[in-house]
């Protein structure tokens, strides 16, 4: 069953776009889609949908050393939501 993490993080000041596609190009990983939106100027959301818990589990170490590279860079979490999907429509 797939799995999804919902995140919101704020920024020290205005986001680049391209540093911060770059950046997800980089530090992706098989079998997660992510996604970033913007929500304002400063902050952004995040989406990854992975194929299952076992895949979100097996991904928690670099996600941990890429979150510490984040917020030592100054940009801070506000929220984290997982859970498994219950419902989905795709089109």
């Amino acid at each position: 069953m797939k799995y999804a993490v919902n995140t919101t993080w704020k920024h020290s000041k205005p986001i680049d776009w391209d540093w911060m596609n770059k950046f997800l190009q980089e530090s992706g990983s098989e079998g997660v889609t992510t996604y970033w939106f913007e929500i304002d100027k400063v902050r952004h959301g995040s989406l990854a949908i992975f194929q299952s818990k076992e895949a979100f589990e097996s991904f928690k170490e670099r996600r941990d050393a890429i979150r510490k590279e984040t917020t030592d860079s100054g940009i801070v979490m506000t929220s984290e939501n997982v859970g498994y999907i219950k419902a989905e429509r795709s089109t």
